[in-house]
């Protein structure tokens, strides 16, 4: 469920999406509704439109600009079963059956552009997420593990770090809630676990993970741009120019501070 103004969004599974007033909590009641062909597992808001989960049939974008008569705008079909959907700005995150994490840009309610996506190889070993929390520059994907994404360029996710949970089936739905940069709060069958998680950040200039800087860093940037050679890992690492972007001039900036003494990679971050 998800509140705005003084509506409650409720994602009601087979019944698609229920709209109802709280304008007096003691004494809700039905404003509209909508029944989707899926399974709506999870609302989101973004100005006049819903935004729902519903499972097999993807992502569902409905006008409730009346909330009695919410009426379909757009859909995006998901490669699986979208469980989970949180929205940040102009990008929605999902947590997908068969892609644990696929990035949208929602701009435009009305046309909905894939923008990024992570694969259950970049992850840790995991049971299917259910559920996904933003908090700051991560998405928290939640299942029987943890896996933490990082999402600063949305466009250009990867892999912050996981927390293995111990047992079968331990997460139980409701999200994690998190409630700094560095704490977890987990709900499983034995109770609630706490759990501290720190990142490195990326080793920006190692482009090539070697865990040094050298002309080895360039020529795989060069590869990259030029050849379709394998992407920096994490991406960040081969932006050393700060620009946002990975180009030649990456390259350059590596050589001219391997062989010329030039300023330090991201330094111009800073």
């Amino acid at each position: 469920m998800t509140l705005k103004d003084s509506l409650a969004f409720v994602s009601d599974r087979l019944s698609g999406l229920q709209i109802l007033s709280v304008a007096n909590p003691t004494s809700p009641y039905l404003v509209g509704s909508y029944d989707t062909p899926g399974e709506t597992r999870e609302t989101q808001t973004y100005g006049d439109y819903a935004f729902l989960a519903d499972g097999l049939n993807g992502i569902v974008v409905l006008n409730v600009a009346n909330p009695a008569t919410p009426f379909l705008v757009s859909t995006f079909d998901t490669p699986g079963t979208a469980r989970a959907i949180q929205i940040q700005g102009q990008y929605a995150y999902v947590a997908d059956y068969t892609t644990p994490l696929i990035v949208l840009n929602i701009l435009d309610p009305n046309f909905l552009v894939f923008a990024d996506s992570v694969s259950y190889n970049d992850l840790a070993p995991s049971s299917y997420h259910t559920t996904l929390e933003i908090h700051g520059d991560y998405v928290y994907l939640a299942s029987n593990d943890i896996n933490v994404v990082n999402k600063s360029v949305p466009t250009s996710t990867y892999k912050a770090g996981s927390l293995r949970l111990p047992g079968i089936s331990n997460f139980v739905g409701g999200g994690a809630a998190l409630v700094d940069d560095s704490l977890v709060y987990v709900p499983g069958h034995s109770g609630l676990s706490i759990y501290s998680i720190s990142f490195n950040p990326p080793f920006c200039g190692d482009a090539d993970g070697s865990g040094i800087i050298s002309i080895s860093d360039a020529v795989h940037l060069i590869n990259y741009v030029f050849n379709g050679g394998p992407a920096p890992d994490p991406l960040p690492s081969g932006d050393v120019d700060c620009s946002g972007s990975i180009t030649i001039s990456d390259a350059v900036y590596l050589i001219n501070y391997v062989f010329a003494g030039g300023a330090a990679p991201c330094e111009a971050c800073n």
